[in-house]
């Protein structure tokens, strides 16, 4: 739902037609059901106990409940996934059906009058519960059906010797207008229909409650909260006007979220940054550093409790708060979990977006998005028989088609192949220069080199580096990475027991890591120790003056006086070894 809304489709126009479409199969699926029911109930020759006229009022039930139902399950897939949202429908609906209305139903039966009072109470309450109407109107129906056809078979002296006891409507004959009434599956005095009223009633309630749900109104409210409390600052009223003429940076996106918390924990604190027309920023981090969280409030995902998003596209100032959907209208987002339909294919997808984009040759453009992103021969089939690496073509190219001013990409080549994700990058490249701004997050360091010329890395929710990947190279332009691949430590026992007539050295590995480091930390004085492990050293270096060549035979003589260095690789500083460093340093 969130994806069509980016595309323009309104949240009621979306909801309205979930629920056509529900309605006409749960009624389907009912007269199905009805006919199956009666045509068995024919043949087993059970008419005279539930006839036409319980059959209708059967009927009558199942539809209401369909009506009320269907929304009041919306509400569970609003902020949950399919199977959370469905879990929880399923046990709050084996709570109230199951346990509340058994009880009320016996606090009916009984004698006492204040019993029956609360009975009263809780059932106006639960009813508006569709699964607790289902199960209590289905009890009465029975309760009264079985009375029924119990009074119908009794004999004119056995009626008698019941009106003597137990006066009712019937005792002044079957025909009459009181005992018609009496008998009624939905008028009469144990009759239905004030309990479907109130579940009908219910689903305007449901349908209210999917609008505060889905209302920016707490957003905007908040937004208003904060104008008054700051109102003795200095604004530019031009600036605070939705449909101000921006000119200077139009296509330009500012993101300032001063914190986000997950229950009573923050996970999000003081991230500032912008992103220029026509630029691709890449979001790095570990993960749990925060990135799937901003991306899930730059693309209205979650709701932004602290801060501002303003985006401005069309020569238009647009913020999050103050107009949501229209901000959502200028974005292409590619989430980091795949959502699909299930019954539809990758086609019929690409078409449904490319139509609500406002792409007038839709069938050409989803072919071309088909071709670029190697989708072609798996066009046509249905998205839940998709690789993970297809979903995620799929999804790029989703986010991609009608080419929106911004693009969000979480993660887009996790999972696809390598030719695939050569023509990724193309069409990412071809999307950047046609005007789009793009938010990429990867793991892919040669990705984001490729595609990004800025980069905002987070660690632990906080901003820890904001700039240029040539700015943050030229701070190490100098420098050089050298790796010494060491022999595992077996072999060193060995060596030197054999040097040393078989005697084993308890402090073998402290005694030659020292040497070692001693040795390359007095070659090279400005030097930073990158990564240790059993078999690896690594260093970052700088030259200096000398050449690679120069550094290049110093290590080899490091390597010829040290029997246990196998190996070493000396390379310039690349952007992963970057990102490694600050996120160890917290360059700021």
């Amino acid at each position: 739902m969130h994806l069509q809304q980016m595309c323009g489709v309104s949240k009621w126009v979306y909801w309205l037609s979930c629920y056509v479409k529900d309605v006409v199969v749960y009624f389907i699926s009912i007269g199905i059901v009805i006919g199956i029911t009666y045509a068995l109930n024919s043949y087993l020759t059970m008419s005279s106990i539930f006839g036409d006229a319980e059959m209708g009022t059967l009927f009558v039930i199942l539809a209401v409940f369909g009506v009320s139902a269907i929304p009041y399950s919306y509400l569970f897939i609003y902020r949950s996934s399919g199977f959370v949202g469905y879990g929880l429908f399923i046990i709050t609906s084996l709570l109230i059906s199951n346990t509340i209305v058994i009880g009320v139903f016996y606090m009916e039966f009984s004698e006492d009058e204040d019993l029956k009072t609360i009975a009263n109470g809780i059932n106006y309450f639960f009813v508006l519960f569709p699964t607790f109407g289902l199960k209590y109107t289905m009890m009465k129906l029975i309760k009264q059906s079985v009375w029924n056809y119990n009074w119908r078979v009794r004999s004119p002296e056995h009626k008698q010797a019941i009106c003597a006891t137990n006066y009712n409507s019937c005792c002044y004959g079957d025909d009459s207008q009181g005992c018609i009434r009496y008998q009624s599956y939905l008028l009469g005095e144990n009759a239905v229909a004030t309990t479907l009223y109130e579940m009908l009633a219910s689903s305007a309630l449901y349908f209210s409650l999917l609008y505060l749900f889905h209302s920016n109104s707490f957003s905007k409210g908040y937004s208003k909260v904060k104008k008054i409390l700051k109102r003795n600052e200095k604004k530019d009223k031009a600036e605070e006007s939705e449909n101000q003429v921006f000119n200077p940076s139009d296509g330009s996106l500012n993101a300032d979220i001063k914190s986000k918390k997950i229950g009573s924990q923050v996970v999000l604190n003081d991230i500032n940054f912008k992103i220029q027309p026509k630029q691709c920023v890449g979001l790095l981090g570990v993960n749990g550093a925060g990135k799937s969280t901003t991306f899930r409030l730059l693309a209205g995902e979650d709701r932004l409790e602290n801060g501002e998003i303003i985006l401005h596209a069309n020569k238009k100032r647009v913020s999050i708060n103050e107009n949501k959907l229209e901000y959502l209208q200028n974005i292409g987002y590619c989430p980091q979990f795949d959502e699909l339909s299930e019954l539809t294919s990758g086609r019929e997808l690409l078409r449904l977006f490319a139509g609500l984009r406002g792409i007038e040759s839709v069938e050409e453009e989803v072919d071309k998005f088909l071709e670029i992103f190697d989708l072609t021969k798996y066009a046509d089939r249905l998205c839940n028989t998709y690789s993970i690496g297809c979903k995620r073509k799929l999804f790029t190219a989703l986010a991609l088609i009608g080419m929106p001013p911004f693009i969000l990409l979480d993660e887009p080549t996790a999972g696809v192949d390598l030719s695939s994700r050569r023509k990724l990058w193309d069409a990412l490249i071809l999307t950047k220069n046609s005007d789009s701004s793009i938010i990429l997050s990867t793991h892919n360091m040669d990705e984001c080199e490729i595609l990004c010329e800025n980069i905002v890395t987070l660690k632990s929710g906080k901003i820890i580096f904001n700039g240029s990947i040539s700015s943050l190279k030229s701070k190490y332009k100098d420098s050089c990475i050298i790796a010494l691949k060491l022999a595992p430590m077996i072999k060193i026992v060995v060596v030197q027991s054999t040097k040393k007539k078989l005697q084993l050295c308890n402090n073998v590995e402290p005694n030659w890591m020292t040497d070692l480091k001693d040795v390359i930390e007095k070659e090279f004085t400005d030097h930073e120790l990158l990564d240790q492990h059993a078999t690896l050293l690594k260093y970052r270096v700088q030259r200096n003056g000398k050449t690679l060549s120069e550094i290049f035979r110093i290590v080899e003589k490091i390597r010829l006086d040290n029997y246990f260095i196998e190996d070493f690789d000396i390379s310039e500083v690349t952007l992963e070894t970057l990102f490694l460093n600050i996120n160890n340093e917290n360059v700021s």
